[in-house]
């Protein structure tokens, strides 16, 4: 975090198992604190490899609230005011409607309340859109995700980055 090009920290905690509770957590947000960029950049809302996805490539993914809930992110989002979240997919899910381990978009709510109680909590939508190469989605819902964040006014602290388009050119 020292080098003048890092301009931030990115985790995946379902990716890696890192629950958003957990004294290793709180290790990283104090490093992140002290740094010269306190920005963090973390997934919350679940992934791919939730699912039948990651089964299938053999990986673990963790996905349970602890893993992947904007709203067990909140204590330490408290204590730690001087650094930006970005709340990467906005706690959106990529696994199908009646998958175990979707959420229903409950945790896109949590990522708008928090944001929307929190003046150090931004959005951000990457993957929301992403399509096939025939032109499907991959994940429905992005549109609605998008909307209750308008609706909720948080426009403004809303970021497009480009992760999961899987699209080429």
């Amino acid at each position: 975090l020292a080098f003048p090009e890092f301009v931030g920290t990115k985790l995946a905690p379902p990716h890696t198992c890192l629950a958003l509770d957990s004294r290793a957590m709180h290790d990283v947000v104090m490093a992140v604190n002290s740094s010269s960029r306190p920005v963090l950049a973390i997934h919350v809302g679940t992934t791919p490899f939730c699912g039948p996805l990651g089964r299938n490539l053999g990986l673990q993914a963790c996905c349970s609230r602890k893993y992947v809930s904007p709203f067990v992110l909140e204590p330490i989002v408290r204590q730690f005011p001087d650094v930006t979240f970005l709340l990467l997919h906005s706690g959106f899910d990529f696994l199908p409607p009646g998958d175990p381990l979707n959420y229903n978009g409950t945790l896109v709510d949590e990522a708008i309340a928090l944001a929307d109680r929190r003046p150090n909590v931004w959005l951000e939508i990457s993957a929301l859109h992403a399509q096939d190469a025939n032109g499907t989605l991959k994940y429905p819902g992005g549109d609605a995700a998008v909307r209750k964040i308008a609706r909720a006014g948080l426009a403004s602290r809303t970021v497009w980055a480009s992760d999961g388009n899987h699209q080429q050119g």
